[in-house]
């Protein structure tokens, strides 16, 4: 088990392909594409550690975020970039934003209970 890969996802838009669709190629340290789900349009993007992974977010959507420490103002300035929670027409998905911030702050709580 210790020597598998970590199959971790992400997802985004290429530019030019009008829906969030980011395949592994465009995926800055990923190795790999996941294929998607039956009926599925999404490409998922493999990459070998959780490291690479948060590397590609950041190489992607870094800018967009910077100095947000607020979780709602950060999914918030993601889905205002028009790459994040967004459906095919452009149009923003309403819940988008609340359940990034609450994911965030969950993870927050758990990131501060760990102990060096």
């Amino acid at each position: 088990m210790k020597n598998r890969m970590r199959e971790i996802c992400t997802s985004g838009s290429v530019r030019g392909e009008g829906g969030n669709i980011l395949t592994y190629s465009a995926a800055p340290h990923a190795v790999g594409p996941l294929p998607a789900p039956p009926g599925g349009t999404t490409i998922y993007s493999k990459f070998p550690s959780y490291a690479d992974s948060l590397k590609s977010f950041v190489a992607i959507a870094g800018s967009l975020v910077q100095g947000k420490s607020d979780p709602a103002a950060f999914a918030a300035a993601l889905q205002n970039s028009g790459k994040f929670g967004v459906y095919k027409n452009g149009a923003k998905v309403p819940t988008y934003v609340p359940e990034v911030a609450a994911t965030i702050r969950g993870l927050s709580e758990i990131v501060g209970r760990r102990t060096p």
